[in-house]
């Protein structure tokens, strides 16, 4: 099912187009995001459609997404030792 993002923002005129997370949005009106649109979304955000407009007032996200959220690359999983120049076994190679 493809997710529908409405931006209402009464402090801005009906009509006017704003940009959010990669989305053009018009205010007062909705955008169908298909399941193109929302892995781009979700590629460029790290975030789901969902997850990137909860906490905004003027945005209604309807339906339901259908690409997961990428879990984050945990930096700790990698061991890499750094030798500088005049330490055992650094310099130049």
């Amino acid at each position: 099912m493809a997710l529908t993002v409405k931006y209402d923002n009464p402090q801005l005129a009906p009509g006017e187009i704003v940009g959010a997370g990669g989305i053009a949005l018009t205010n007062g009106e909705s955008v169908d995001v298909d399941e193109e649109a929302e892995t781009l979304f979700v590629e460029t955000n790290g975030k789901s459609v969902e997850d990137f407009f909860a906490n905004d007032p003027h945005v209604t996200v309807s339906g339901s997404g259908t690409v997961p959220t990428p879990e984050p690359e945990s930096v700790a999983e990698e061991n890499t030792t750094i030798t500088l120049p005049g330490e055992e076994g650094g310099g130049e190679t």
